[in-house]
């Protein structure tokens, strides 16, 4: 070996003296050729470092197919714990009456300006009223844990995690007694626990206790001998400002024109539309319209002028619109207020045990 000055190479790795000319050079340098004991090496072989390695050198093809393995295990594993449904079916029973379905959402349990009397009183109701059911769209907490004003942070009268006790309390007690047809995700809630912790416990709850759709979700539901198709989201995409509606009927369209009923929440705005639906494609060949309605519900909230809604949006509407479902055909009638709903099934009740007196 030719007799040349030697420096120190320059390759963080590489503490071997090198010639000048190997400097800087990447990445091959003489630390292939040197030890720091001076000791020679032989040459390795003339093929550049950054070259991958050879296909054969990577996971072998057992590795592979216990990777596969684990991940189809480990997915039937997350669909049992959170099963994923977008349709399901609910029967309702009934004494051979019709049922009255409440249209609920939005109570922001714990947050400013929240009617908590009118929770507990509109619960309350629901469960010691035969014929009544639910369906819970979402935002049942205010569960506001962070956000880009704290006012929504540190205005809630009850803490999250105690918001989340009695949520659960509530849903217990709501599904002993057979009262929830069906429930879904919200932003509030779902949403924000599987944005700042990666999960969400109620999402949990609620999948193993009554129907869940963590997305848009279409119920088949039966009362009596009848079948009626509702199609349920917490927000559906195209909201308007000058029409509460228009996303329902737009999710019709799109998605289930067969359906009988959409409702949506989150806008904090309740509202009804009745729109007939013909018998037939040619209803003058049948002679007459079928007695069949789609109804569009948005719901209300329990959640009035807090600091955030009424500098920001507009003051929420109380409102937890209604519909009675006819068990002997298919006849849907809406009712703004639930308790006008149960007022309708008293009448049927007086009128029925009337007709069988005479």
């Amino acid at each position: 070996m030719r007799n040349r000055k030697t420096e120190i190479c320059s390759h963080a790795t590489c503490d071997a003296p090198c010639y000048p000319s190997m400097i800087g050079r990447k990445p091959r340098c003489y630390e292939h050729r040197h030890h720091p004991g001076g000791k020679a090496y032989e040459d390795p072989p003339s093929v550049p470092l950054d070259r991958p390695a050879p296909i054969e050198q990577l996971a072998a093809p057992s590795h592979r197919e216990r990777i596969v393995e684990v991940a189809k295990r480990t997915a039937k594993l997350r669909d049992d714990l959170f099963p994923r449904s977008r349709r399901r079916t609910r029967v309702l029973q009934t004494d051979n009456e019709p049922a009255i379905l409440v249209l609920s959402a939005d109570w922001h349990f714990g947050g400013a300006a929240v009617d908590i009397a009118g929770i507990e009183g509109h619960l309350k109701w629901i469960k010691n009223t035969a014929g009544v059911w639910m369906l819970v769209l979402g935002d049942e907490n205010e569960n506001t844990v962070r956000f880009y004003d704290q006012r929504a942070v540190m205005g809630q009268t009850v803490v999250p995690d105690i918001q989340l006790v009695w949520l659960m309390d509530t849903f217990k007690d709501l599904i002993q007694r057979d009262k929830v047809a069906a429930t879904g995700w919200s932003n509030h809630m779902e949403a924000r626990q599987q944005r700042d912790n990666g999960y969400s416990i109620v999402e949990y709850m609620k999948a193993h206790s009554a129907i869940y759709f963590d997305g848009a979700g279409l119920l088949d539901l039966r009362v009596g001998d009848v079948e009626y198709e509702i199609l349920m989201n917490h927000r559906w995409p195209g909201h308007s400002m000058y029409n509460l509606l228009h996303s329902m009927g737009r999710a019709v369209r799109e998605l289930r024109p067969t359906a009988d009923v959409a409702v949506g929440a989150h806008f904090h705005r309740p509202a009804i539309s009745i729109i007939p639906k013909y018998g037939s494609a040619f209803p003058e060949r049948d002679g007459e319209y079928a007695d069949n309605d789609l109804i569009l519900v948005a719901t209300g909230t329990f959640q009035r002028d807090d600091p955030y809604s009424g500098r920001y949006f507009q003051p929420g509407i109380p409102g937890t619109p209604a519909i009675v479902f006819h068990h002997d055909r298919k006849h849907l009638v809406p009712f703004r207020y639930a308790s006008d709903a149960a007022l309708y099934l008293d009448g049927w009740r007086a009128a029925q045990k009337q007709g069988r007196a005479a």
